[in-house]
């Protein structure tokens, strides 16, 4: 279930997270940087066909994770665990952008340090208690922006939705 759990936040809070992360963009993109105008139920209608998406991902990845700690490579597993988190949180700020989960997924392969960090430390707040409920899923949301917008965009420029 933990590897389900990002997935079905981040599809449930979308819609509310979308004016941190215009808060973000313009915060760090300056004045030139205009915010994604989307109504609200195609924020959910989009959200619900990421998390689906996503949701199958997780499961993929949540058995291939069982399978590298049947045959003992635990780290590998929780690095798994880790791309896949990032998977799901740069979603929102790609999403915005008109970038897909193809577009997603080449450009935080390219950027997989980063997202991989993220993820851990996304892994590592889900650890702490009163954080992992209150605070994660905001914070998560506004770091995955302010990387977004740092990271290494050429391989974005490949791919569109």
């Amino acid at each position: 279930t933990y590897f389900m759990l990002p997935p079905l936040v981040e599809l449930v809070l979308s819609p509310f997270l979308e004016p941190l992360v215009d808060v973000v963009d313009q915060g760090m993109g300056g004045a030139g940087m205009q915010p994604a105008r989307r109504h609200l139920w195609t924020t959910i209608k989009d959200s619900t066909h990421a998390a689906a998406q996503l949701l199958i991902i997780a499961g993929g990845a949540w058995l291939a994770s069982l399978a590298l700690a049947i045959v003992g490579l635990m780290p590998l597993a929780f690095l798994v665990a880790a791309f896949v988190n990032a998977l799901t949180w740069f979603e929102l700020p790609s999403y915005r952008r008109g970038y897909g989960l193809r577009a997603r997924l080449a450009f935080l392969a390219d950027n997989w340090a980063m997202a991989v960090g993220f993820g851990l430390a996304f892994q590592i707040g889900a650890l702490i208690p009163l954080f992992n409920i209150f605070l994660l899923t905001p914070t998560a949301a506004v770091s995955a922006a302010v990387l977004f917008l740092r990271m290494d965009k050429r391989a974005l420029t490949l791919t569109r939705r």
